[in-house]
C-alpha cells in the first residue's frame, strides 16, 4: 500500500504457509473491528520481507510486488467469516422474534384496513384473512 490506496494484488495468507502467518504477528498497528482484523506495517525491513515471501510463493500472480517504493507498507487482513455468520443469524432471530416489530396486524394490517400495514397486499391464505398463518405463528 502506499498510503490509503493499494498499488499491487492482494495473496491469500494461506498460500504463505507459516511464513506468513509469522510475518503477519511482526506487523504492527492492529485495528480490529467487529469480525475484520487488519495489521500494517511501514518498517522497510518487513516490507522488503513480505516482498521476497510473496514473490517467492506466488510468483507471476504477484502483480506489483516487485516495487518497492518510500512510503510502501505491508497489510495483513482477515475476516473470521464463520464467526461473522453466526453473529449475523443470531441477530436475525433476535430480530424476527420481536413481536412488537413483526406482529400479524402490523405486517397485514387490520381486517378491513390494511393501509399501515407492511405488507398492504399480502395474499389470503386462510380463513378469508390475509397471511391467517401469520396471526397463528406456523
Amino acid at each position: 500500500m502506499r498510503g490509503r490506496r493499494h498499488v499491487s494484488s492482494k495473496v491469500p495468507l494461506a498460500d504463505l504457509g507459516e511464513a506468513g502467518e509469522r510475518l503477519c504477528a511482526r506487523l504492527g498497528d492492529t485495528r480490529e473491528r467487529s469480525f475484520h482484523r487488519s495489521s500494517r506495517s511501514s518498517d522497510g525491513e518487513v516490507v522488503s520481507e513480505a516482498r521476497r515471501l510473496v514473490q517467492s510463493i506466488a510468483g507471476a500472480r504477484a502483480h506489483g510486488w516487485d516495487d518497492a517504493a518510500p512510503g510502501a507498507s505491508a497489510v495483513c487482513e482477515s475476516i473470521d467469516w464463520p464467526e461473522h455468520s453466526r453473529a449475523v443469524w443470531a441477530a436475525s432471530l433476535r430480530e424476527a422474534s420481536d413481536a412488537r416489530a413483526h406482529a400479524g396486524e402490523i405486517l397485514v394490517g387490520e381486517p378491513g384496513d390494511r393501509r399501515h400495514a407492511v405488507i398492504p397486499d399480502a395474499p389470503l391464505f386462510s380463513d378469508a384473512r390475509p397471511n391467517a398463518d401469520i396471526f397463528s405463528r406456523r
